[in-house]
């Protein structure tokens, strides 16, 4: 049994281990009042009850937030409203709490609201004033893939070759063939390739114009475009939107596609093809340089972009426990507005510590560029207080350095935080601060301003050698007396980093572009990840700092397009063709879709020995990267081939090649037939297309003979008139067979060419005749006992000579034997019958009426049975001409 002294003692002793467990509890974490955070890149909050933010840009981060509190801080979280936790802050210096890395959102693909009109836009067919058979249009080649939408491409004209001549496309097959633009000469003799006549590929192109008040939905809520970014384009949103005016219609079109966005420019390119299958809208000419008529077609077209959507956050700050251990911090670091190098400038900086005084010595060092200037000794210690620190120092060029204070350098004393006990400042010298106003010294105190500034960057993206703008509004949130006096944008990326100059702000707003200068962007800055800032100097003297705001730099590598040409010296016009001895030269043509520097190379080695000589013989000078090679002399016959690659800064390459035909001074002849070869008909020869490479006037002699062998024909059956002179020359043969031509052209120097054609003289053909009826016919009492057959007769000539006379003659089978030898009636010409009368004739004992209805149909009518012959011989005429005109 327990005594009632023990027990005493035992709740006693209860009683003290409570109140020595309960001491913690006076140490408890304690959250402190959330803080509104001011986000580095603006963002949209549709409705002021929502509790999410829009924004362009995948990533965020937050200005730093300060925190006031006499306690140590433990954690400082970025929450939503339901408590979500969505970033940790760390100590950046005294009581500012910096976002440890960016925040990330979700990505939503939004619709624009509208749709953006593209306007009317024609497509144009014109046909050849010579061949008229021939439509042509133009087509610029799309870019390849990755490359601008709006890059310069190669242009080809497409030809199409109808059966006959239409006034407009029409709806059958044609031949089809491509040529690029630069090489239209001589006009097409082949047509490989077979395609529909009126089909044709097109493209639209430009730059979208989204007004100030664009928006895209998402869901209820309208976006404004500067909360959009990566904008897109797609087949299923681009709609042809046809007015009256236009006859094509959506089932004209087809086969849409769409290229990407330029994000820097809103460069658009589509292509489609059209059937006309409709009436033109629009005749523009049709005169002796051809028929050219064109349609037009309407766009309407919504834009696709993507958003970020960010839970709305606080900064909410717990602190610790009291705390045992003091914390030092750089808090500031000022120098002049403006450094003159080689001038000593004086620079200040102030240091903080917190909690617990510090009573031993410690040290505070000044780096530049990661070397030590200068150290400062504290050997009093410090309380909590702050303390300030200056030097000098002197730039010995006009560059950019980074200045470092580190207080407790050699770590001589044991502080509750590290982390903070640095900070780092970029300074910019220039040659000349005499244009500057008056230095108002280092900032003391406090020397952030009270101004807000709002940086952006307005491309997330540019394209390598593009131009970004950036851009600053400055709010004044706390109706402060301090006005803006000048701001300066500055750049990293790495290692690298530039300041812009310190330039007067006027108003509320600034901005500069950061463009490529011919040789490189400012700072030298590279492909990559680049960030922006700014800083606002006011008239209190203070300043205020915005960003990092990130930007990309992009290289989509181009593609060099290189086309080459000869040329004649004298005229200094394209050829492809030259007489031997003329002088000409080498030209490229070359460009690039990114405007990138393109090298040359040239390739003499083609097949050509001439050619192939000419760097040695003309003395250039290698490697063979000239602009052009000029003063060459066309010295060989034949075909001489020539290329030139041209290399962009990428390492792609393209690769242009122009051939040359040199031909000798003596003419050529060209001998054409036409006319019909056959016999007896005019047979016709040409010299026409004959032609002096000089431009001489040319005389011709022509010989026409039979060949052996292959023809029944003698000269004695030619007929032609002496002499056998003459451009043109007609004859005509009595005898089918082969006939050599040759026709000798000479020019006013006696030079002379030769043409050799053999031609085929085809048999005229007798007519065919054919004659049909009904094979028995029945005596009719009503027609005084004669029976009637009724007879057609057909002559039809096989070579398109004309019929020109048809005679009929009949018998009758008197003895029935079925050899017919009775005689036969006289032939009756079947001109001199009159439709309706009847003819009468004896033949075999039997008299024959014989009458003629029309239409080569004769009825033959006989009393007697038996067996009846009719008999039509056709006689024709030439149907071509016979004579001769030269």
């Amino acid at each position: 049994m327990m005594s009632k002294k023990f027990y005493s003692y035992f709740l006693v002793a209860i009683t003290f281990l409570n109140i020595i467990l309960s001491f913690p509890n006076i140490s408890e974490a304690a959250e402190l009042a959330p803080i509104e955070v001011v986000y580095s890149a603006p963002v949209h909050q549709a409705n002021p009850s929502d509790e999410f933010l829009f924004s362009n840009s995948s990533t965020l981060n937050i200005q730093d937030v300060t925190i006031d509190s006499t306690d140590p801080i433990a954690k400082v979280e970025l929450k939503d409203a339901s408590g979500n936790v969505h970033g940790t802050l760390v100590n950046a210096g005294g009581n500012k709490y910096r976002l440890s890395s960016p925040l990330t959102a979700e990505k939503i693909e939004v619709v624009s609201s509208l749709s953006l009109e593209l306007g009317k836009g024609p497509f144009q067919w014109f046909r050849d004033p010579g061949n008229k058979r021939v439509w042509m249009y133009d087509y610029d080649e799309p870019p390849a893939v990755g490359e601008d939408p709006l890059a310069v491409t190669q242009t080809n004209r497409h030809y199409l070759r109808n059966p006959s001549i239409v006034s407009q496309p029409s709806q059958v097959s044609c031949d089809y063939t491509m040529r690029p633009i630069e090489n239209l000469t001589p006009f097409p003799t082949t047509f490989p390739d077979n395609r529909p006549c009126n089909q044709a590929t097109t493209t639209r192109s430009g730059n979208l114009n989204m007004p100030s008040a664009f928006s895209f939905d998402y869901g209820n809520i309208k976006l404004p475009k500067e909360y959009v970014s990566g904008f897109s384009l797609r087949e299923e949103d681009l709609l042809f939107d046809p007015d009256s005016t236009m006859n094509l219609r959506n089932s004209n079109i087809s086969n849409k596609k769409i290229m990407p966005i330029n994000q820097s420019t809103f460069g658009y390119r589509f292509d489609y093809t059209i059937t006309f299958d409709v009436n033109y809208d629009r005749l523009i000419s049709d005169d002796s340089n051809g028929l050219v008529i064109e349609w037009y077609d309407r766009w309407t077209i919504k834009v696709r972009g993507n958003t970020y959507k960010y839970p709305k956050l606080k900064a909410y700050a717990t602190t610790g426990p009291p705390a045992t251990k003091p914390d030092l911090t750089v808090n500031s670091l000022t120098g002049p507005s403006c450094i003159e190098s080689n001038v000593s400038a004086h620079f200040k900086y102030t240091i903080e510590n917190k909690y617990v005084e510090i009573n031993k010595g410690f040290k505070t060092s000044i780096s530049v560029d990661g070397i030590t200037v200068a150290t400062h000794d504290y050997s009093a210690g410090i309380g909590i207080t702050t303390l300030t620190g200056e030097f000098d120092y002197t730039f010995s060029a006009n560059t950019m350095k980074s200045i470092t204070v580190f207080v407790d350098s050699n770590d001589d004393v044991d502080e509750s935080n590290n982390n903070n006990n640095s900070l780092t400042v970029i300074f910019t010298a220039k040659n000349d601060c005499s244009g500057n106003p008056t230095d108002p010294g280092p900032c003391t105190g406090d020397c952030t301003s009270a101004l807000i500034v709002e940086l952006s960057v307005r491309f997330p993206v540019i394209e390598w050698k593009d131009t970004d703008i950036f851009e600053v509004k400055i709010k004044n949130p706390t109706a402060s007396s301090c006005t803006p006096v000048e701001g300066r944008f500055a750049i990293e990326q790495g290692s690298k980093a530039y300041q812009y100059p310190y330039r007067p702000v006027v108003g509320n707003i600034d901005d500069i572009a950061f463009a490529w200068n011919g040789t490189k962007y400012p700072g030298d800055m590279a492909v990559g990840n680049v960030q922006v800032f700014y800083a606002l100097h006011d008239s209190c003297g203070k300043t205020a700092y915005a960003g990092p705001k990130p930007f990309e730099i992009i290289k989509t590598a181009g593609a060099p397009t290189v086309s080459l040409a000869w040329f004649d010296s004298s005229t200094n016009q394209e050829v492809i063709e030259v007489v031997q001895g003329a002088n000409v030269y080498l030209k490229p043509t070359i460009s690039d879709s990114r405007n990138e520097k393109v090298t040359r190379l040239w390739n003499f080695n083609n097949g050509s020995s001439w050619v192939a000589g000419l760097p040695l013989a003309q003395g250039w000078s290698t490697p063979l990267n000239a602009v052009q090679y000029t003063n060459i002399t066309a010295a060989e016959k034949g075909s001489h081939k020539v290329c030139v690659t041209g290399t962009n800064e990428s390492g792609v390459s393209a690769t242009g090649c122009s051939i040359l035909y040199v031909i000798g001074p003596e003419p050529i002849a060209v001998i054409d037939v036409s006319g019909w070869l056959k016999e007896d008909r005019r047979i016709q020869l040409s010299g026409e297309r004959s032609s002096s490479p000089k431009h001489s006037t040319l005389t011709y002699a022509w010989s026409i003979s039979p060949v052996a062998g292959e023809t029944q024909g003698t000269l004695a059956d030619l007929t032609y008139i002496n002499p056998l002179t003459g451009k043109e020359k007609d004859f005509k043969t009595s005898k089918l067979g082969q006939y050599k031509i040759s026709l000798t052209v000479t020019d006013t120097e006696g030079l002379t060419g030769d043409a050799v054609k053999t031609i085929v003289v085809q048999p005229d053909i007798d007519p065919v005749v054919t004659v049909i009826g009904n094979g028995v016919t029945t005596r009719q009492p009503t027609d005084r006992g004669l029976g009637t057959f009724t007879i057609v007769g057909t002559a039809v000539s096989n070579d398109q000579d004309i019929i020109s006379k048809r005679y009929w003659s009949f018998t009758y089978d008197a003895n029935n034997d079925s050899i017919f030898n009775e005689p036969m009636t006289p032939e009756i010409d079947e001109d001199d019958f009159v439709v309706g009368w009847e003819y009468p004739y004896m033949v075999g004992g039997e008299q024959l009426i014989v009458s003629y209805t029309g239409n080569h149909t004769i009825l033959l009518k006989g009393a007697n049975v038996g067996k009846f012959k009719s008999q039509l011989r056709a006689i024709e005429i030439p149907g071509q001409p016979t004579d001769l005109r030269y």
